[in-house]
C-alpha cells in the first residue's frame, strides 16, 4: 500500500511474501484508489519481488523490485517507463530496503551497498 501526500491517491498490490485468505481470484492486481475509498484503475500485476512503492512529485507511482529495477506508473496504472539503479545489484544479493522521496530515491542491498538516485527519471549510474 502507497497513498499520495496531501490527500492523493491510493496504490495496493497484493503481497506475494504474505499468505492470506482469497475471496476472489488469485492473480494478482495494481489498484489505485482515490483517498475516499473509490477505484480509480485496476491492472493486472505481472510482477515479483516488489520491494517498496510511493508516489513522486508528480503523482506517478514508483515501485522498485529486488533486481534495482524501478517501474514507474501512472494514476491509471499505465506503465510510463523503468530503469535499473545499477547493474551489480543482483550479484550484491539484490535490494533489501528501498527508500523513496518526492524526487530521489535510495535502495540498500544484502552486501550493505546503497545508491541513491536524486532523480526518479533514470539510473545516474
Amino acid at each position: 500500500v502507497a497513498g499520495a501526500p496531501y490527500g492523493g491517491p491510493v496504490a495496493t498490490v497484493r503481497d506475494e511474501n504474505v499468505v492470506q485468505a482469497v475471496h476472489h481470484s488469485l492473480k494478482a492486481t495494481l489498484q489505485t484508489w482515490t483517498s475516499a475509498g473509490r477505484l480509480i484503475a485496476s491492472k493486472p500485476w505481472s510482477f515479483t519481488g516488489l520491494v517498496t512503492m510511493g508516489w513522486t512529485a508528480e503523482e506517478e507511482l514508483l515501485c522498485i523490485f529486488k533486481s534495482g529495477m524501478v517501474r514507474i506508473f501512472s494514476v491509471m496504472c499505465e506503465q510510463l517507463h523503468h530503469f535499473t539503479v545499477d547493474g551489480r545489484i543482483v550479484q550484491q544479493g539484490g535490494v533489501v530496503l528501498a527508500a523513496l522521496w518526492p524526487s530521489g530515491l535510495a535502495v540498500l542491498t544484502q552486501r550493505l551497498n546503497l545508491y541513491v538516485n536524486a532523480s526518479t527519471r533514470h539510473s545516474e549510474g
